[in-house]
């Protein structure tokens, strides 16, 4: 007896729980998009059994037609996939309609950056005559001048800042250090910090991490983001400014002056060039978007 195709399904999402242990958020998603794709057969009268490679490519491009986006469409692709998989290995369905079915590309998200002027706004909004000043000024300064991850920034220890020779000692991923310039402004407000403010949030105690929290404890990359936060709602930006994004800023900006990308990959601790070479396509934005503007007068 031939099995109709919600019948077909259900025992798809029933191998998948029982023998597969999938989680039930991940059942009620295949369900969901399985549910569309039974639509579609019974809109053109087709059995899961019997559909063909043309008939999935038409159900995919409908998908976009109705403006699904790229991930979504992606995911239900990957859903079918995985049942005709199935189908063919429990001999249901000979041949796989899914094996020549081609995954949207992702597309690329350029990272958010701050022009010069934001970078500008974020430095005067911190008073450092207030509590925590200066050690929020020095996070800010050194996060910007150095393009450090935050997960390096709350690792660094006072004698990782080398103050006669402008170089600062980053502890990265997979525990590989390199040293980095840092500039001036940077090192000063570093040591203003180290001299004025530190000692004062020790309360006694001792610590070799640089940062200190109010608890006389090193600052955690949540602490950070809540700083951050605290100053970005101080200079009426409207955006929600993160660590990464002064990481994002640097590299552009690095970019943006002339330096060899090669060297900013060196900079900012990438493995593979390729990873820093999406800051060049931020530049590239940056200028068409100028040049539309200019265009636009």
């Amino acid at each position: 007896m031939k099995m109709d195709n919600k019948e077909i399904i259900l025992n798809f999402l029933e191998y998948l729980k029982i023998q597969k242990n999938y989680a039930k958020a991940t059942l009620n998603s295949y369900e969901q998009e399985l549910s569309l794709f039974l639509l579609y057969l019974d809109d053109i009268n087709e059995s899961i059994i019997d559909i063909d490679y043309l008939g999935i490519k038409c159900y995919v491009a409908g998908l976009y037609n109705i403006g699904y986006q790229t991930t979504t469409i992606r995911h239900h692709i990957s859903v079918l996939k995985s049942l005709f998989k199935y189908l063919e290995y429990s001999n249901i369905h000979k041949g796989n309609p899914c094996e020549l079915i081609v995954y949207p590309k992702k597309k690329e998200r350029l990272p958010n950056f701050l022009y010069q002027s934001e970078i500008k706004k974020l430095f005067r909004s911190i008073n450092q005559n207030k509590l925590y000043g200066k050690r929020n000024y020095a996070i800010l300064i050194t996060l910007y001048a150095t393009g450090m991850r935050v997960s390096e920034l709350v690792q660094l220890k006072v004698d990782d800042i080398k103050r006669n020779k402008n170089k600062i000692l980053i502890l990265g991923k997979g525990n590989k250090k390199r040293e980095v310039l840092i500039n001036n402004p940077a090192i000063e407000a570093n040591l203003k910090y180290i001299t004025l403010e530190r000692n004062k949030l020790l309360k006694d105690k001792k610590s070799e991490y640089l940062y200190i929290n109010n608890k006389s404890q090193k600052l955690t990359t949540r602490g950070i983001s809540i700083i951050l936060n605290k100053i970005s709602k101080n200079t009426q930006l409207d955006m929600h400014i993160t660590p990464h994004m002064l990481r994002h800023s640097y590299a552009t900006h690095m970019l943006d002056n002339g330096m060899d990308i090669k060297v900013v990959q060196e900079l900012l601790g990438h493995e593979n060039v390729a990873t820093t070479q999406i800051y060049a396509h931020v530049t590239k934005q940056h200028l068409k978007n100028v040049y539309d503007a200019i265009k636009l007068r």
